[in-house]
């Protein structure tokens, strides 16, 4: 029998306490635009081809290098510069089953997440998780399992007015994973849904703690399609096809809380990955490749609130 260490004990009492005290009322957001003064956004450089469906972004162990991954096909995490260059690759011994954003801790773990759910109707839903994959050296490894479903979702798919189960990104936060949902309703609502899991293996039911409302518009440019937060642990990057959303103030978990800026980047693609660099102003962004022609780069965004 595995017990769990007394880390592991008070990670997860930290978990159910704080899901418990979170009220779940769908809050209208206030979003203040950054004017265009305030940031710069470019291309750094082009992705390998054979990283074609970049869909996820992490900050890695190492200086100004991160993982990515394709959405699906080769169960693959790759490790590329701040240029796109190639510098790592190992093979998971999982299949690559919708695999849609990276997350790390405060130990380097990564976690991947295979819950990309177009149809709202997946069972097998999972967050693949490894040790800092720089410590490996074998080029193939086996993951820890982290199974899950969620509280509120009891059929498969649920009505299109429920179809809200989706999921693109992805944070590590207070010893918990935090997922935000990527809204396909329809009529589209634009509600945000936030879930927590733990992030010890095993299996669990995600806990829906907090709902916002995004600004009322069409349901592709109101997609989220990855997360990250800051070196510091201050600021959240929501991403979207042409804008990001940056949260700050938040307290502790309650994000509805925080005070929310929007970034409207003038640039539309299938970006599907994002991490912060160094520093809690500098962002990376990767998008997929679509029809061979368009997107497979990396690019930086720089800004000041």
């Amino acid at each position: 029998m595995k017990f769990l260490t007394f880390k592991s004990f008070i990670s997860l009492l930290i978990f159910f306490i704080s899901n418990n005290m979170i009220s779940q009322e769908v809050i209208t957001l206030n979003i203040t635009k950054v004017d265009s003064s305030n940031f710069k956004f470019k291309q750094t450089g082009q992705l390998p081809k054979k990283i074609d469906e970049a869909s996820g972004l992490e900050k890695s162990s190492k200086k100004n290098t991160f993982w990515t991954h394709n959405d699906d096909g080769l169960p693959v995490i790759y490790g590329i510069d701040s240029i796109g260059n190639s510098v790592k690759a190992i093979h998971l011994g999982s299949k690559n089953s919708g695999w849609e954003d990276l997350a790390t801790d405060n130990e380097n773990n990564l976690y991947v997440g295979s819950f990309g759910n177009n149809k709202n109707d997946r069972k097998n839903l999972k967050i693949l998780k490894l040790k800092d994959p720089f410590t490996y050296e074998k080029s193939v490894v086996s993951p820890e399992i982290i199974n899950y479903k969620y509280e509120d979702q009891n059929e498969f798919p649920p009505t299109k007015a429920n179809m809200n189960y989706d999921v693109d990104a992805m944070i590590f936060f207070n010893d918990s994973l935090y997922l935000f949902t990527k809204n396909r309703t329809e009529p589209f609502n634009s509600e945000i849904n936030i879930y927590s899991l733990p992030s010890i293996s095993g299996e669990y039911v995600a806990k829906k703690v907090e709902s916002f409302e995004l600004s009322k518009g069409n349901m592709i440019s109101n997609w989220i399609t990855g997360a990250a937060i800051s070196p510091s642990k201050k600021v959240i990057a929501l991403l979207f096809h042409s804008k990001i959303l940056l949260l700050t103030d938040f307290n502790n978990s309650s994000f509805t809380k925080a005070k929310f800026y929007q970034i409207d980047l003038n640039h539309f693609s299938h970006k599907a990955g994002i991490s912060f660099g160094n520093s809690d102003n500098k962002i990376f962004i990767v998008d997929e490749k679509e029809f061979g022609v368009l997107g497979g780069n990396i690019y930086c965004l720089t800004f000041k609130l």
